[in-house]
């Protein structure tokens, strides 16, 4: 029997020599073509043509597919995620819950995952011949290699790439588990079974992994080994005609324990030229003297070859497609190789054959072993053109999304897992994943965005969930640390709009607080005014900041000399062609590296050298002591909407030129003082909102609908506190922000923009945005919807009746027919099986269209017990 060693994260079989092979495993995630349209179908076999042809002349592949129920490393990935971030007790229990259930139907043998293998092998050319010594050129072959297994993972991993898919190298460990399942199905039930410690490189493959003898069995006819019974299936004719996708008949059978072993190698053009220029002539000949129309038809495919080789335009391929199965009882195997023989001829008038004796299921076992593609057994090896071959690769399958690395788990359509990650990690690169969630009303689509952000919670540090309808008010309460708040007017809630919050008084938030003016007074349809009142506003407010700093410093006069210190060592650390920089980026990078309060902060301060620190309180040469004090105010030391009102009647006396748009400036502003406005402290007052909490909820349901105004400030405020929070945090911290109903939240003045800002400036931040949405009709046409269509990368959809928003959907989101008749199919959300949606989920350059299906678990089971 064929034996091997693992090497440097290589299969090496028959030694380091010119008489041994390298091959090299890959775990490809599953292509679901459940929902795929006649085009993804048909761009499916295109692409996989092109992996076919991309294949060295000198290298075989293996496609190997098999189904278990082992999701026991990514459910226990899951578990210690939990274990060592779970901040929340109840975050902790639905996690755990959701271990628990899961754990036990994979013992159960109930779940279902379907893993894909690729694997490259070559043969090993007998180089370099210049070493000194036998250990050089051993370490040379290595190399030469491991060079050669590297150039063909940069050609196919951009194919994988295009194909949706996920090409993942496996180790050293990753092959010896591979060998591990091959050898002992059993071992999956067992705890402990594929851990590094049980591995030992020194020894072959055979001597780590194959834990038991092969004993031939007749009946059924097959091999006995690791406690079951195993029998043998080959292709031994080829479909008439092939389609993609067709090989779903075999893999998609509802029952485990089996596995599909494609054998491939790539064939000389020329030589099956000749080959089929041969064959023509015998048949010319016999046509001459025997004509029948058999024969001219058998001469027609010939010629046909031909031309279609010497063309280029397929390429030949030979294909040894092996199928073994394995059961507890011979009886039970029996069923499962009569299902898959009944699999096999109803795709197009295939057939197979059952291998009858031992020995033959001997020499087929040893064909099938994961990574050897150079067995000298070649029975039922049938010639294929590249077109059929693509069709017949056991590529598809019930894709599992992100279930190695989930952040949540949810259950499929088929038995199976599917994780979820927020954040993608492509080439090592992180993002933010932003999301939608649409559907009709009740689909589920609220309770199916909660219990995403509870089972995501371990890996976030902020949270901020725009409410409307209480929707999250049930998960808010679930965590601690964290503030709830119903905006209402005279709520006892005050957003002080001249507030910095903690940050230098910058353009940024100048701009932000004239805006806030502009809308209190009600915006200006004429361009040329509005511009005018922009700017009228706008001066006063940086007058009044003057002078609102001037008596701060003379208030506070040893503070101002460590705002002077502060500004000094900002400079002093700065890069030179940084210093005219604006003083409130330069400030918000410092203490993102340097914390207040933080000891190397502090250790910074007193190494400052004083004669800078007096040429920074000349507030000369671009230290902008002004800008910077303000990062410095206490909360109740920062001015208010009525002083502001004040300063204005106050001072508006002196300036004739604007006298007159000052005195309705004033007049507008009045409604919103505290002391004798309609709005009471919500605009007007000291902020008593802490947004540096990790969880915050905002309900706007209870501003009434006569308040349009109210609604519209209050959002543009609670956005941009939320937008300079997530600025302020480091960007090593994840963050994200919930918007749910985004279609009233897109109908207030200026919504349009405020979520374009968050789906497209947020991602830099290191910051997930999620957006509910039952109709999106309003977001059919316009920069808003190419902004949130361009940023999102994943969108879940739930049960939907409208046709007319069906159709809108398959245009939004390019969905194929099929998929738009599945989104009217699915079944309305039930307690006992959960609420239906498709996912979605872009990955890299391709998208998978993901089913899964949320269910409420109950709080009955908390600890695991694996």
């Amino acid at each position: 029997m064929i034996d091997g060693y693992f090497v440097d994260n290589l299969l090496i079989f028959g030694g380091l020599g010119d008489r041994g092979y390298s091959s090299k495993g890959y775990q490809i995630s599953a292509l679901s073509i459940e929902n795929a349209s006649t085009a993804t179908l048909n761009r499916l076999e295109d692409e996989l043509r092109i992996l076919l042809r991309s294949i060295p002349g000198n290298t075989r592949l293996q496609v190997r597919w098999t189904v278990d129920s082992d999701y026991r490393e990514s459910l226990l990935g899951y578990y210690r995620h939990t274990e060592s971030s779970a901040r929340n007790e109840a975050t902790r229990n639905a996690r755990n819950r959701r271990f628990v259930t899961y754990w036990d139907a994979m013992e159960s043998h109930r779940l279902r995952r379907e893993r894909i293998h690729l694997y490259f092998s070559s043969a090993i050319e007998a180089r370099p011949r210049d070493a000194s010594t036998y250990g050089a050129k051993l370490h040379g072959l290595l190399a030469a290699c491991k060079s050669a297994h590297a150039e063909i993972e940069n050609t196919m991993a951009p194919i994988v790439s295009h194909l949706g898919g996920t090409m993942k190298p496996l180790t050293d460990h990753g092959h010896y588990c591979e060998f591990l399942r091959f050898f002992n199905p059993s071992l999956i039930a067992q705890s402990g079974a594929f851990d590094e410690s049980n591995f030992d490189p020194l020894q072959s493959i055979l001597s780590n992994c194959m834990q038991s003898d092969l004993t031939p069995v007749t009946h059924p006819t097959g091999l006995y080994m690791d406690g079951l019974y195993h029998g043998m299936l080959v292709l031994q004719s080829l479909p008439m005609t092939t389609y993609s996708g067709m090989m779903r008949l075999v893999t998609g059978l509802d029952f485990l324990g089996y596995e599909v072993t494609a054998n491939i190698a790539k064939l000389d053009p020329a030589r099956e030229i000749e080959k089929a220029e041969s064959e023509a002539k015998k048949l010319e000949r016999a046509l001459a003297s025997n004509p029948q129309t058999r024969m001219r038809a058998a001469l027609e495919l010939r010629l046909a070859r031909i031309r279609r080789l010497v063309s280029n335009e397929i390429i030949p391929f030979s294909l040894q497609l092996t199928i073994r199965a394995w059961a507890a009882s011979p009886e039970e195997l029996s069923s499962k190789l009569s299902a898959l023989r009944s699999a096999i001829s109803r795709m197009e008038g295939a057939r197979s054959c059952e291998i009858a004796f031992p020995t033959t299921v001997r020499n087929f076992f040893q064909t099938t072993f994961p990574g050897w593609c150079w067995d000298r057994y070649t029975d039922h090896t049938l010639y294929i053109e590249d077109p059929h071959l693509a069709n017949l690769l056991p590529l598809s399958g019930s894709t599992a999304g992100d279930i190695d690395d989930a952040e949540a788990i949810y259950e499929g359509s088929n038995g199976n897992l599917i994780g979820i990650r927020t954040f993608s990690n492509i080439s090592g690169n992180c993002w933010p994943k932003h999301a939608l969630f649409t559907g009709k009303t009740g689909s589920g689509k609220s309770l199916l965005l909660a219990d995403l952000l509870a089972q995501t919670d371990p890996y976030f540090e902020f949270t901020a969930i725009i409410d409307n309808g209480r929707s999250h008010l049930d998960y808010f309460n679930s965590v601690s640390g964290g503030q709830s708040l119903v905006i209402r007017p005279n709520g006892g809630v005050t957003f002080n709009y001249l507030d910095t919050h903690g940050l230098p008084l910058s353009p940024h938030h100048l701009s932000d607080a004239t805006a806030v003016v502009q809308r209190m007074i009600g915006l200006d349809q004429d361009l040329e005014r509005s511009r005018y009142r922009g700017a009228l506003i706008s001066r006063n407010l940086e007058l009044f900041y003057r002078e609102c700093h001037r008596e701060w410093r003379e208030k506070y006069p040893d503070r101002f000399r460590t705002v002077a210190r502060c500004a000094a060592l900002v400079r002093q650390q700065q890069a030179p062609e940084k210093v005219v920089a604006d003083i409130a980026g330069q400030w918000q990078e410092w203490i993102s590296r340097f914390p207040p309060g933080s000891s190397e902060y502090q250790e910074l301060l007193t190494e400052v050298p004083n004669e800078l620190i007096e040429e920074a309180l000349k507030d000369s040469n671009g230290f902008r002591l002004l800008e910077l004090s303000f990062a410095f105010f206490e909360p109740d030391e920062f001015p208010t909407h009525s002083q502001f009102h004040d300063w204005l009647l106050a001072t508006m006396e002196g300036r004739a030129a604007d006298a007159d748009d000052l005195r309705k400036l004033t007049t507008l502003l009045h409604p919103w003082r505290a002391d004798q406005g309609r709005y009471g402290f919500i605009l007007d007052g000291t902020t008593n909102i802490s947004f540096s909490q990790s969880h915050l909820h905002f309900e706007l349901s209870e501003i009434p609908e006569s308040a349009p105004e109210l609604r519209s400030l209050v959002s543009f405020l609670l956005t941009n506190y939320l937008r300079n929070e997530v600025l302020k945090r480091p960007n090593s911290q994840r963050k994200r922000i919930v918007i749910e109903e985004l279609g009233s939240f897109l109908s207030m003045e200026e919504g349009d923009r405020i979520v374009r800002e968050f789906f497209e400036r947020m991602r830099k931040y290191n910051c997930w945005v999620a957006a509910v949405i039952q109709q999106t009709e309003c977001m059919s046409q316009g920069a808003t919807s190419a902004s949130v269509l361009g940023n999102q990368r994943m969108t879940f959809v739930l049960k939907q009746s409208n046709r007319l928003e069906i159709e809108r959907l398959g245009k939004l989101f390019a969905l194929p027919d099929v998929v738009q008749h599945r989104v009217a199919e699915l079944r309305e959300p039930t307690a006992q099986a959960g609420a239906p949606f498709l996912l979605l989920d872009q990955q890299g350059e391709g998208s998978q269209i993901i089913e899964g299906r949320n269910v409420l678990l109950g709080s009955d089971a908390t600890q695991p017990t694996a």
